[in-house]
């Protein structure tokens, strides 16, 4: 079931994807594509593996709206994090340092079909990602844990409007049904000297909401 759902989801966010390029060659010789860029404010602990032991912060995405014609608009979008921790225990006279590093990437893109209504505009469509997340642990300076980079695959269903505060600038909200899924078969790790291994994968489904800015640049 799972498979099915991811299946259709990829297929409908390639046929818009398709449908803009078609788009674009018919608007050859016509309105110039127009392009902007924007922020959209999420949730770093949607995307981070379950299990992570991790706390959830808010990390900002940066968009590139690229409008096609009056219908279409395709929107890459890349978003990062990175976050270091020291925990130390203190035990009579002796004391203990662990030092956790996580980071995740996130690239995407996104296909929209448009609607405008004189200042608002609202868009349908769909957004896909790849997700890299790394974790490391270690423990004084003798043990350490260190993951690899585990890959993942983000596919969200969305709708979103702004509204047009002048010629340039959007202010707007969009909201998703993000499909998340995540898998490495083999994550060496090393403790001690000694080595071993941890087959790691998981999913998981999440309404999302996001406050988006956008500024379009003169054409």
């Amino acid at each position: 079931m799972k498979q099915i759902t991811w299946k259709v989801l990829a297929v409908i966010v390639a046929w818009l994807l398709v449908q803009g390029s078609v788009s674009a060659q018919s608007n050859v010789g016509g309105a110039a594509a127009r392009v902007g860029l924007g922020v959209s404010i999420s949730d770093v602990g949607e995307l981070l593996p379950a299990g992570s032991d991790q706390t959830a912060a808010i990390v900002p995405s940066v968009l590139i709206p690229i409008t096609i014609g009056d219908w279409f608009r395709v929107e890459p979008e890349v978003g990062g994090y990175r976050n270091t921790s020291t925990l130390t225990d203190v035990v009579g006279s002796t004391s203990g340092t662990q030092t956790r590093r996580f980071s995740l990437l996130h690239i995407g893109t996104g296909a929209f079909g448009v609607a405008t209504k004189e200042r608002f505009k609202f868009y349908y469509g769909g957004r896909i990602a790849y997700l890299r997340y790394k974790q490391s642990s270690q423990t004084g300076s003798f043990e350490s844990f260190t993951y690899p980079s585990i890959p993942g695959w983000l596919v969200a269903p969305a709708v979103g409007g702004e509204y047009m505060l002048s010629d340039h600038f959007s202010l707007g909200g969009e909201v998703q049904v993000r499909f998340i899924s995540w898998s490495a078969e083999s994550v060496p790790r090393t403790a001690g000297g000694f080595s071993t291994s941890t087959i790691i994968s998981g999913a998981s489904i999440s309404t999302y909401g996001a406050l988006v800015v956008r500024f379009y640049f003169p054409l």
